[in-house]
């Protein structure tokens, strides 16, 4: 069962920690899957924390496959140069350089701004760049527990707007489960 949306400006994404790694390994906490706005296929993701130097806060990076799409476009097109994807960059609010953004990767920051007053707001944000042509995509994601009460991530992905905040007040997606993710979870 694939993690569509109703809402065509908007993707998901759903992640679950990886209940076998052992601390000191270099295994990913979280690994899940994601689709961009209004399209079906689904693309892998892997996500591993550390704490930044600069905030002190929790940072979840990592990366995702490229689509299926893309994969077989790059196989069985020998016309089609394999180097198309490109870095973006995101400036800081007062033009300085900010965080660059490399293809297929992604970044979450811990909110800083949820508390009592927004409980809705997620409890991370950051960035995705689909990699080919595709725009930057903003994340939203909750924390949020499975049935079995492990860690997971449900999330939302939309264009991202430069100046424009992510819609923040809508409640979190609901977390769709497939017979595959309910064998994971045992």
């Amino acid at each position: 069962m694939a993690i569509t949306s109703h809402d065509p400006d908007r993707g998901n994404l759903i992640g679950f920690i990886n209940v076998r790694k052992d601390p000191g390994d270099n295994r990913p906490i979280f690994q899940g899957r994601l689709n961009l706005p209004g399209h079906a296929d689904e693309r892998g993701f892997a996500l591993w924390s550390y704490t930044s130097e600069k905030t002190g806060q929790t940072v979840l990076s990592g990366k995702a496959l490229a689509s299926a799409a893309q994969q077989v476009e790059q196989l069985t097109s020998p016309d089609r140069p394999h180097d198309t994807d490109t870095t973006i960059a995101i400036a800081q609010r007062d033009g300085a350089e900010g965080l660059e953004i490399k293809p297929h990767a992604m970044v979450l920051f811990a909110n800083r701004s949820k508390d009592a007053e927004n409980p809705s707001r997620p409890d991370y944000w950051g960035y995705f760049n689909p990699g080919g042509e595709s725009p930057l995509m903003r994340l939203a994601a909750w924390s949020k527990t499975d049935r079995n009460g492990r860690a997971m991530l449900t999330g939302s992905l939309q264009k991202d707007e430069p100046g424009q905040a992510l819609d923040q007040s809508v409640s979190p997606p609901k977390p769709r489960t497939t017979v595959r993710d309910r064998e994971r979870a045992r």
